[in-house]
């Protein structure tokens, strides 16, 4: 599915959006973001994607819902609902009524199973950190944070974009031969602690829909 590829790419990004930036390296920047990481209860936010694949634009007029806890994460949108656990991923299919279930494995290139695959500590083996760029968007000053995977082919390239003065993620670009995804968070808040149950579907969802468990 698609969205695999973007998944992770929102979430290392709303985690960007509330650290500071300014003067930081790159390597500074994900080493900010792995701690905010380990130190934050829960995070809500509204995101809106604009999808390019193949010449195709596909756009998700509504905003997805994204929670995420510290390596967990729900993320809600108008046709499904991703649920991922410290050890598995949950994908809920309305319209389908349907629940696929999968083990959540270590691959830094799979954003789905591992979406904090650019904060792990040796991403750096993975992935190829630039300079932070200063650019001008809107008449406001962002810094950019461009990521390129090292051993994956094509290559995905990662830009996030956060207005310094406020520390807001303004934008991502993530883009892979003939893929191109934009996401935008609409509005991002914290939240109390979460029960790991949140990070689940609840049991009458799993009696009540066909379930595909692939573990």
């Amino acid at each position: 599915m698609k969205i695999r590829s973007f998944v992770g790419m929102c979430l290392c990004g709303l985690l960007l959006s509330v650290v500071p930036v300014v003067g930081q390296s790159g390597e500074q920047m994900l080493a900010s973001l792995r701690n905010y990481l380990l130190e934050t209860n829960a995070m809500e936010a509204d995101v809106h994607i604009r999808a390019q694949m193949d010449g195709k634009i596909e756009l998700f007029n509504d905003p997805v819902k994204l929670t995420l806890q510290q390596g967990n994460y729900r993320l809600e949108g108008e046709y499904f609902v991703f649920y991922a656990d410290s050890s598995s991923v949950w994908l809920y299919d309305p319209s389908a009524e349907e629940l696929t279930v999968t083990d959540r494995v270590i691959d830094y290139t799979n954003f789905l199973e591992n979406p904090f695959a650019v904060l792990q500590e040796d991403a750096l083996l993975y992935f190829e950190v630039a300079s932070p760029q200063t650019r001008l968007l809107n008449g406001e000053t962002v810094r950019v944070l461009t990521l390129t995977s090292k051993y994956e082919q094509p290559a995905w390239v990662i830009e996030i974009a956060v207005g310094p003065e406020s520390n807001r993620l303004r934008y991502l670009n993530c883009v892979r031969d003939r893929e191109h995804y934009r996401i935008e968070v609409l509005s991002l808040r914290k939240r109390s602690a979460l029960a790991e149950e949140f990070f689940t579907p609840d049991a009458a969802l799993q009696q009540r829909v066909e379930l595909v468990d692939l573990r």
